[in-house]
């Protein structure tokens, strides 16, 4: 949702929003491989992300035990405390509540009509089965190779995270904004194609389909992100 009291986020804020969001988890994902094995973990990696109220949960999950400790009762075991949870959407997860079942079910018939993604999402496939056999244990991550494969099952699934955003006014530009990522995965892929083209690493036969599908992909993503740009009226 947006923060913004004058009005709904631009495409400038939601990509602020997103690169600063982006760096937490890179953080995040640096601290928790450092103090995997850390008895402590937990409350370094509060600490260290600035997650006060996590502290405070750790700290108040300290005190039950060591009261039930004193008066020797068990902790109870972690299905009921999860039972007990106060935000039933993180305890309940899909599978359980059939309303979000039914939401998430209408969520993904409406994405699979969608020609951006119904199109990029055939073409990672197609790609990657493709590519697949070329790639070897010799190729590292940045390859050339890897970045065709990699960036082809990539588009679709910024678009599937745009369209989960949704389409309203306080969520449409961050959903441009994935899409726009998906754009860019697109561009990649076609740039990696061209140079195994040109570099003879793949036969021709195989990458001319492939790099014409790849520009059909990137122009319906162009067309998808011009429709969703005509509804927004706070950004011009």
């Amino acid at each position: 949702m947006s923060e913004n009291e004058e009005g709904p986020w631009t495409e400038a804020q939601w990509e602020r929003f997103m690169e600063e969001s982006d760096m937490r988890s890179a953080r995040f994902g640096e601290l928790l491989e450092t103090f995997m094995e850390d008895p402590d973990r937990d409350r370094i990696v509060a600490r260290e992300m600035g997650w006060t109220w996590l502290g405070e949960a750790l700290d108040e999950e300290e005190r039950l035990e060591e009261h039930l400790e004193a008066v020797g009762e068990p902790l109870p075991a972690r299905d009921e405390r999860v039972a007990a949870c106060p935000f039933p959407e993180i305890a309940d997860p899909p599978g359980m509540d059939p309303e979000i079942d039914a939401r998430l079910q209408q969520q993904e018939e409406d994405l699979q009509q969608m020609p951006a993604y119904r199109r990029s999402f055939d073409f990672g496939l197609r790609a990657h089965d493709a590519l697949q056999p070329y790639v070897t244990e010799q190729h590292l991550p940045g390859d050339t190779i890897l970045e065709a494969v990699t960036n082809s099952m990539i588009v679709a699934t910024k678009i599937a995270g745009g369209h989960a955003m949704g389409y309203h006014p306080d969520s449409l530009c961050g959903n441009i904004v994935r899409c726009r990522r998906g754009l860019e995965a697109a561009e990649k892929c076609l740039a990696a194609m061209h140079t195994l083209r040109e570099n003879g690493d793949i036969p021709a036969e195989i990458l001319e389909p492939l790099i014409a599908e790849c520009e059909e992909v990137r122009t319906t993503v162009e067309h998808h992100i011009a429709r969703m740009r005509s509804q927004v009226w706070w950004d011009r």
